[in-house]
């Protein structure tokens, strides 16, 4: 049959599988956004024009150059990672002058006990010796390693590999050179055992979208990523500046901020639930001015409120903070009405105290609904009541239902 695909065929395009490069992109355009929400002011990233990543500052200083490396094996002095790392920085056209710091930043594990580990904590005094020390050795031994071949084989001679390796290190240990390098050395910032791309994502997830509650943090962030590969960007030299940056986390923030989110239902609390809070202060209070009747409505939006908060509010960031101000703002209604009620008895001291609490409650059962919560708008009637209950619950608040003459 024409144009029929064999599974030969099928077998070995998943052989050729590029899933590990796809992943290295994903982690170059990661830690691209990651120093996005670092950037200072007039500070613009770029992506791919003079590495893998820079950030250029329009006044001198602060300036950095980066190369993210997304590797499984262990690097080491003489890793191919280094060399090329440094190769391209000491060449002409690279201007590491312009660089306040040469970042190389890998997922990889330092290799036990290589001298690269004292050159990331610091502690490797003379970092020039120490780089081109090791260089001069890694040449001596591959070009000793083939003079032994050729008295077996006089026919070999160094792989692509072996020629592209020498190249590189004799340019960089070069005398001409050596100013150069030691700059690039006392430059470089070496970030070892770095998160991959899949706790990379995370870590800027939780650090950068947790003002977001749920799945709204992985929209936020996965809308700036998308930013750094629109053709827009790429367009304009694949670069991003602050301001272009900080709009865009704006336009983000109010789109996921300002839409009202319908309040949570959840279910009718049990009667064990209710049982033993006839003790509470909350129903105290309820007794004080002989409401009695109102007490097992009560204890159901209590509980209810109780439960709604525990399982739909604690633990989010915008619901925690939403009721907060809405405890805050009801206060401020119960204050108000309670000094009117207040005025209103001292106007009139032949009033009936009872009849005069009895009344504030239930004006306040009726205003509390009014007050609205954020990101939810309007909640439920039996919400408003019980979070009344709950501040009428909290011995260091002074909410009470008797009117006494006394102004709070």
């Amino acid at each position: 049959m024409a144009n029929e695909i064999t599974y030969k065929e099928i077998d070995t395009t998943i052989r050729g599988d590029a899933s590990p490069q796809v992943k290295g992109f994903l982690y170059q355009f990661l830690v691209a956004l990651q120093f996005c929400f670092e950037m200072k002011k007039n500070q613009t990233l770029y992506i791919e024009k003079f590495g893998d990543l820079s950030i250029k500052a329009e006044t001198e200083g602060g300036s950095l150059s980066v190369e993210c490396k997304h590797y499984s094996d262990k690097i080491h002095l003489l890793h191919h990672n280094v060399i090329n790392t440094l190769y391209n920085w000491a060449q002409p056209n690279f201007h590491q002058e312009q660089y306040e710091k040469l970042f190389l930043i890998t997922t990889q594990e330092i290799r036990d006990n290589d001298v690269l580990w004292k050159v990331v904590k610091g502690r490797e005094p003379d970092l020039y010796q120490c780089f081109t020390d090791a260089f001069k050795a890694e040449v001596k031994r591959i070009e000793d390693k083939l003079e032994e071949e050729k008295k077996t084989n006089p026919k070999a001679k160094l792989s692509s590999d072996q020629e592209k390796t020498i190249k590189q290190l004799e340019y960089i240990c070069d005398d001409e050179r050596k100013n150069e390098v030691n700059e690039i050395l006392n430059k470089l910032i070496m970030n070892v055992e770095c998160p991959d791309y899949k706790d990379l994502y995370d870590t800027i997830a939780n650090r950068y979208g947790s003002m977001l509650e749920g799945k709204k943090s992985e929209l936020y962030i996965d809308g700036l990523f998308a930013m750094i590969i629109t053709p827009g960007v790429v367009e304009k030299g694949w670069s991003i500046k602050r301001e272009d940056f900080e709009n865009r986390q704006k336009e983000l923030n109010s789109d996921f901020t300002t839409k009202t989110i319908t309040f949570p239902t959840i279910g009718e609390p049990s009667e064990e639930e209710q049982q033993g809070l006839g003790s509470s202060l909350f129903v105290e209070k309820l007794r004080i001015v002989k409401l009695e009747q109102e007490i097992t409505r009560a204890i159901h939006d209590y509980v209810k409120t109780n439960n709604l908060i525990m399982n739909e509010i604690k633990g989010r960031p915008v619901r925690d903070d939403g009721l907060e101000k809405y405890k805050e703002n009801l206060r401020e209604v119960y204050e108000g009405k309670y000094n009117e009620f207040t005025v209103d008895f001292n106007y009139d001291p032949h009033q009936n105290k009872f009849k005069s609490s009895q009344k504030f409650y239930q004006v306040m059962q009726n205003a509390c609904i009014n007050v609205k919560m954020e990101p939810f708008g309007t909640v439920d009637v039996y919400f408003a009541r019980g979070v009344l209950h709950i501040l009428a619950d909290d011995r260091t608040l002074d909410v009470k239902w008797e009117i006494d003459g006394t102004s709070i």
